[in-house]
């Protein structure tokens, strides 16, 4: 039901407007928006259901930039807001091998979680950057509270503290998929002022070999 409520949402929205379908009538796109985050919740249930499906092998090449981008799209839509911002370092392009079913996933839960456990209007951004191998997404957001975030909050089951409260899986579940994809999701907090902390959910992803080669001088591209 919600992939034909999706599909159909989405059909009018580029109708309406082909060049812009997210520029179409606002009731649509945001019933085009949530299915499509609905799309992803159910996903990460599938995965909980059925771990072995994070275990399946990459079989795709995808942009990172891309997945993200979509996701702060979706969640500025959803919540008729620009506070969702995604920037990327000068000269930025990356792919990395995936597993298409389940590599969003990751996106969808570290910005939704930043949007449950942040303070109301201010910022939430993301930001890519990448070295010689590797591509780096951080999500940042302001939080209340004093109490630092750590590693425990992957845990299954585990809540943060909000009047949001949510399942406490979403975590876990983005930690599995990052572990598909031979990487981790870390978690940094430090204190913004004395009622708030500032929370950073770092993941990095290797870069295929034909982006590692534009980024390697040709004398060094032999040793790749």
């Amino acid at each position: 039901m919600n992939r034909k409520i999706l599909q159909t949402a989405e059909r009018l929205c580029l109708h309406e407007s082909p060049q812009n379908p997210e520029a179409a009538q606002i009731e649509i796109v945001t019933i085009w928006k949530t299915a499509e985050l609905m799309s992803k919740q159910f996903e990460v249930m599938e995965i909980l259901a059925n771990q072995r499906i994070a275990e399946h092998p990459p079989n795709s090449t995808i942009q990172p930039y891309r997945i993200f981008d979509k996701c702060v799209r979706v969640f500025n839509v959803l919540g008729q807001t620009d506070r969702f911002k995604i920037k990327a370092a000068p000269g930025f392009t990356a792919e990395t091998r995936a597993y298409d079913k389940t590599f969003p996933i990751i996106a969808t839960v570290l910005i939704g979680n930043a949007e449950k456990y942040s303070v109301e209007a201010t910022e939430i951004r993301v930001y890519l950057k990448k070295d010689s191998a590797t591509c780096t997404v951080d999500v940042t957001n302001l939080s209340k509270g004093q109490d630092p975030l750590t590693d425990e909050i992957f845990a299954r089951g585990v809540r943060g503290r909000t009047e949001k409260d949510g399942s406490g899986n979403g975590l876990y579940v983005a930690q599995l998929v990052a572990h598909q994809h031979g990487t981790r999701i870390s978690v940094k907090s430090a204190p913004y002022n004395a009622e708030t902390m500032i929370h950073t959910f770092s993941v990095s992803f290797g870069l295929t070999q034909d982006t590692r080669r534009r980024l390697t001088p040709r004398s060094e591209i032999h040793n790749i």
